[in-house]
């Protein structure tokens, strides 16, 4: 079978450029921020929905996470689809910043986002407008820092898991003690178990068996139909090298191919010739690879411990011409989504790399320098935590249930930084009554008003979903007790805190920054530009083959 060299061709044909201007442009664009929002707010709470996802290269996926439902939309309306790419970036940014809280950021934006454009269209000033919007923001956080409560037990920590986990104690119960085992910094794997039941198992290994680095896929393409790649028995290119020739890593391909061995390569820059050919190959199963970006000075450090790890010898713009099977390395398997890749029992030797860094800090006096030695040996010293998925329900049900693990994993390390607050929507509830005693006698006051609003939004709709129902709101506004609230499973008011109802403060506070940060932006945007599209499938005709 020969492999393939890939003529680059889009997804997407481009015609007519189309332009927008002022209020006409921003009220084209909230269509797809609200029908994406549409989509993603059903999932909020315990009692939140499902949402299931079509796609085109596999099985669909059935899903409770925000931001997978968000990133899966794209509109065929140009217009719409602009507004659905912007409202990604606070769902993305919540997810990527405190790993979780990605359906709050989405709603609050949408509601910031409608009042604030009714405003507009009774004359208001935008740019007032924004900066109400944004001391609304500062006064929301410092409340919020001022009652985050610190995580000093156990069950404090399980609450938050068993809130991420949709309830799920079982769960829960087993994702906090690989925390514990593990620690604070510790690192963790999820991957698919071999149990035919629906359980979830925990391995602790050292992680000298196992190395994280936080760098994801160069493309989702690479892995369209999944939320990770995983490679077996990979063979590893690393270098501290911008590839931006395929003609210098035709034998490596090359090479891979003839031995039936899977390929990841790593380095500072991959250049798009090489991706489009990489992802051709994988996605028509003639060379299953990959690829990832380490950008930045102080990735060569990274790069380094990566090559040191599985063996291989990094390379460098003066070794890139000698470039031959001997510069591989290999490792037993690997799993890399959009944020992290996991490389498991590597074939070098850490003992070496540790050695080094620790001379490096013995010579070592400038104190940021120094930090991030420490942080690497300990990356190197530390623990990891192997979660394993029983295949009950088939690949839907998994991939459903790792969604749940992760946001509960990421709460909780959250969590330990910053502490927690009431949950079930009762802080930002909370925060709505902190703005409603703050006045301006100006159009600041109008940005005020507006987020004291959306702050409200989460809680009507998790009383929605509830036996108490939306009149269970005026009960909760008028309490003095800033942890009453509900139990939507249970259908009772109670202290919220005491029933272990909690959210993470790194979690709600990135929310709440998100969906400002966007918010104020798009209100204050006067144009904008698109191209009418048509989507175009890809054909195979489009490639033409041959040998490397």
């Amino acid at each position: 079978m020969k492999l393939l060299r890939s003529s680059a061709q889009r997804l997407f044909s481009f015609k007519n450029v189309d332009i927008k201007f002022h209020q006409d442009s921003r009220l084209a664009i909230f269509k797809g921020i609200s029908r994406l929002n549409d989509a993603v707010k059903i999932t909020l709470g315990p009692k939140g929905s499902n949402v299931a996802l079509e796609y085109e290269l596999g099985p669909p996926k059935i899903t409770k996470d925000g931001v997978t439902v968000a990133k899966h939309i794209e509109f065929l309306n140009a217009w719409e689809d602009v507004g659905a790419k912007i409202i990604k970036f606070p769902a993305n940014e919540s997810n990527v910043h405190a790993g979780d809280g990605t359906t709050t950021a989405t709603i609050l934006t949408t509601h910031i986002l409608a009042e604030g454009l009714k405003q507009l269209e009774k004359g208001y000033h935008p740019v007032l407008v924004k900066e109400g919007l944004v001391k609304a923001a500062e006064i929301v956080d410092k409340y919020l820092q001022e009652k985050s409560i610190p995580v000093t037990s156990e069950s404090e920590l399980n609450s938050i898991c068993n809130i991420a986990c949709n309830n799920d104690k079982k769960m829960a119960d087993l994702i906090l003690h690989g925390i514990l085992t593990t620690g604070r910094d510790g690192a963790f794997l999820v991957e698919e178990g071999n149990s035919l039941e629906d359980r979830l198992t925990v391995t602790i290994i050292k992680v000298s068996d196992g190395f994280i680095v936080q760098r994801g896929l160069a493309s989702e393409m690479f892995s369209l139909t999944e939320s990770e790649l995983k490679l077996e028995n990979p063979l590893v290119l690393v270098g501290s090298y911008r590839f931006h020739e395929l003609s210098s890593i035709l034998s490596i391909l090359d090479y891979a191919k003839k031995n039936n061995r899977s390929l990841l390569i790593a380095g500072e820059d991959i250049d798009k010739e090489v991706l489009s050919t990489l992802i051709l190959n994988k996605e028509k199963s003639e060379l299953n690879c990959c690829a990832i970006n380490f950008p930045g000075e102080n990735n060569y450090m990274f790069l380094e411990d990566l090559a040191g790890f599985t063996g291989a010898k990094l390379i460098n713009p003066h070794t890139i011409q000698d470039l031959s099977p001997e510069y591989l390395g290999s490792c037993g398997r690997v799993h890399v989504d959009n944020m992290k890749s996991t490389f498991i029992q590597g074939h070098g030797d850490l003992s070496v790399r540790k050695a080094q860094i620790r001379s490096e800090m013995a010579e070592e006096t400038d104190s940021m320098t120094l930090s991030v030695l420490k942080e690497r040996l300990q990356r190197l010293s530390g623990k990891m935590a192997v979660f394993e998925i029983g295949l009950l329900g088939g690949k839907i049900a998994m991939a459903e249930r790792r969604d749940r693990i992760i946001d509960s994993l990421n709460s909780v390390k959250t969590a330990v930084k910053e502490g927690f607050l009431p949950g079930g929507g009762i802080a930002l509830y909370n925060s709505s009554k902190i703005l409603s005693k703050v006045r301006y006698n100006n159009e600041h006051d109008i940005g005020i008003r507006i987020l004291q609003e959306a702050l409200k939004v989460p809680l009507s709709l998790i009383a929605r979903t509830s036996s108490l129902g939306i009149s269970s709101i005026d009960t909760i506004w008028s309490s003095q007790d800033e942890e009453f609230g509900i139990d939507a499973n249970k259908g009772i008011f109670c202290n919220v805190v005491d029933n272990g109802i909690i959210d993470s403060t790194g979690v709600i506070r990135q929310a709440v920054r998100t969906a400002v940060s966007v918010s104020q932006m798009i209100l204050a945007t006067s144009a904008v530009i698109v191209k009418s599209k048509r989507y175009v499938p890809t054909k195979l005709k489009g490639y033409k083959k041959e040998i490397f």
